[in-house]
């Protein structure tokens, strides 16, 4: 049931409530003023206590009143509930249709990512703000950042259309964004549902990835058929499906474990399905030697999962710097620093198969350096070493209106504050040189006054922690972190604060909660051709007093270089993976990649500095955190 109708079916059980006899229905009909006032099995409803899960029409939004009905078992609880300590309480990954994204990171550091590093493959954190259902419609969900439901699918509108093609006609397509629209119907008739077997069944399948279930008494006419990966919540989008073959699409929170097949009051569980949650990597290469890839790792086992060459209409893209995921329309952005070639600027791949679809033309922008995602206003952001910030619609892939906005001589790393309102881009300013943090409005992508760091300050990356509200920025020249009070843009604390034992700051990262968040700052130890270490480090910060915690900063083993003979920067970028809580670190001198594990000690994969595609380096990184 989508959320729209939801709201509707709640408003009139509501009021049917409000309307009710006290002596009728068998429904206790006592006063109350919350459900704690009721017998166990009711709840308060318009200062009357009835029998069910309905909901108080004061309540801003779903899931449901319902944490004083009494349980012994899950199936006993309402949609999006489960039963705890005897009581029926909310399912935190639910909300009726969209799930929540798990808070933790920087988000899509969507923090540093995430997702996630939607820079360097992050996809943004929505912070506070909202992100709307992917269903029909309905409002948001307040909750903390949260993530649409699943892009292509959430479940079908169970609504107005009636049965969805009744006739004989084979089976009932589903399109690209989700179930049939089945109506009212009645699938009691049905043999009892059987999943024989699975399409591919075997290796480690991707999210996003089509399979095919093939089997006995899925329900060819009704809407009828909810399909569950293990880790999701939210019923997997249904591409199509026969009476014995149900087409599906593997959802975005899947993890490993038991497929779960319902139609009407019957269900499966006999098929178990391996899923893999990935990390990226861009092959940048050097201008000598551009690479013109990215590789797919499996982040449980590290092991590298094909090479996939980007830009495939035209000429290849050279450079590829950054990765963006979009589980949302199931796309993964490869972005180019390529200065011959703006009008592939942005290779699109299909998120699953992993090939190529389309490219992006971002002209008159100039080279890309890093990206995020946008989702809740389906929007593409890539910063330009030109001092430009270009936004494109990720639905139509056109560039937004505006687009691309000067922000200065030169921009780099950035964010996205939901909470606020804003993008934030470290940049130079263009007429005094002095490093800011930009600003750009997120409702028009109009700029607004930027936040002065100060001559000399070169901002490589900028965050947003939605935590704590606050911006972060390191200036690469200086070894600094700055903070910023992202409600009143004034500075935080001792804020700028020295980064000792390491220089070349270039890349952030969160990762924790509470009293245990940390700020990870990949600083690439060499500056203007200074070689202060062969290898990079991440110097790890207390979120909560800005202090370096033990044992920062952390050599990290991955090489970047003693003499830049290109004069350009020697780059590294980061990413906090807050499944396992690992923090990963690219360099675009290095053939590998570093990973440090919770307790900051060194992992080591094989080797950390191994050539996996010589002459090829590694830059862009994203990782499916969630």
């Amino acid at each position: 049931m989508k959320r729209g109708l939801a709201f509707a079916v709640f408003g009139v059980l509501a009021a049917v409530a409000a309307a009710i006899p006290l002596d009728g229905c068998g429904c206790g009909g006592s006063s109350c003023t919350t459900s704690a006032d009721c017998e166990t099995g009711e709840v308060c409803v318009a200062e009357i206590c009835v029998t069910g899960t309905a909901m108080d029409p004061d309540s801003s939004f779903p899931p449901y009143d319902n944490t004083q009905v009494g349980c012994s078992t899950d199936d006993q609880c309402g949609p999006c509930e489960v039963c705890s300590s005897g009581l029926c309480a909310k399912d935190e990954k639910c909300d009726a249709g969209s799930v929540q994204w798990p808070d933790g990171g920087a988000a899509a550091d969507g923090g540093d990512a995430g997702p996630t590093d939607g820079g360097d493959a992050e996809t943004p954190d929505g912070g506070d703000a909202e992100t709307p259902d992917a269903g029909d419609a309905g409002p948001t969900d307040g909750g903390d950042a949260e993530m649409p439901d699943g892009g292509d699918a959430g479940p079908s509108d169970a609504g107005d259309a009636g049965p969805a093609d009744a006739g004989d006609a084979g089976p009932v397509d589903a399109g690209a964004d989700g179930g049939t629209d089945g109506g009212d119907c009645d699938a009691g008739s049905l043999p009892k549902v059987q999943v024989a077997n699975i399409s591919p069944g075997t290796g480690r399948l991707p999210r996003g990835k089509q399979i095919t279930l093939s089997g006995q008494g899925f329900d060819p006419v009704c809407n009828g058929n909810q399909v569950f990966f293990t880790g999701d919540p939210n019923p997997a989008p249904v591409i199509s499906v026969t009476s014995t073959q149900l087409k599906v699409r593997i959802s975005r929170y899947a993890d490993t474990g038991i497929l779960t097949v319902k139609v009407g009051a019957n269900e499966d569980k006999s098929q178990a399905v391996t899923v893999a949650r990935r990390l990226f990597l861009t092959r940048e290469g050097s201008a000598a030697t551009p690479g013109q890839t990215f590789t797919p790792f499996n982040v449980e086992l590290m092991l590298a999962q094909g090479t996939f060459a980007v830009g495939q209409t035209g000429q290849p893209v050279k450079l590829p710097t950054a990765i963006v995921l979009n589980p949302k329309q199931w796309k993964i952005y490869i972005i180019s620093a390529d200065p011959a070639d703006e009008a592939h600027a942005v290779s699109v791949h299909d998120y699953a198969e992993l090939s190529h679809s389309s490219t992006v033309a971002l002209t008159g922008a100039g080279p890309g350096y890093a990206g995020i995602l946008d989702e809740d206003q389906d929007r593409l952001l890539v910063s330009h070493s030109s001092g430009k910030l270009s936004a494109a619609n990720t639905v139509t892939e056109g560039v937004a209106n505006g687009s691309p906005v000067t922000l200065g001589s030169a921009a780099w790393g950035l964010d996205l504050d939901a909470k606020n309102g804003r993008y934030y881009v470290g940049a130079t300013h263009q007429a005094t040189g002095n490093g800011i943090i930009a600003i750009v409005n997120r409702a028009d992508l109009s700029a607004a006054a930027p936040l002065d760091l100060g001559a000399g300050v070169v901002p490589m990356d900028v965050k947003y922690d939605p935590d704590n509200d606050r911006i972060y920025a390191v200036d690469f020249a200086g070894a600094k972190l700055h903070v910023y009070d992202a409600g009143t843009l004034q500075k935080v604390g001792a804020s700028p604060v020295t980064i000792s034992g390491a220089t070349g700051p270039m890349s952030l990262s969160f990762g924790g909660t509470g009293a245990d968040r940390k700020v990870f700052v990949a600083c690439s130890n060499n500056v203007d051709h200074m070689q202060f270490s062969p290898h990079a480090a991440i110097a790890v910060f207390a979120v909560s007093d800005l202090q370096p915690v033990a044992g920062s900063p952390v050599d990290v083993g991955i090489v970047t270089t003693s003499v830049d003979q290109a004069g350009d920067f020697d780059q590294v970028r980061t990413f906090y993976d807050r499944r396992d809580n690992y923090v990963f670190v690219t360099s675009d001198f290095d053939k590998g990649f570093g990973v440090l594990n919770p307790d900051l000690i060194k992992v080591t994969i094989g080797s950390n500095t191994s050539p996996f595609q010589a002459p090829y380096t590694n830059l862009g990184i994203a990782v499916e955190d969630w």
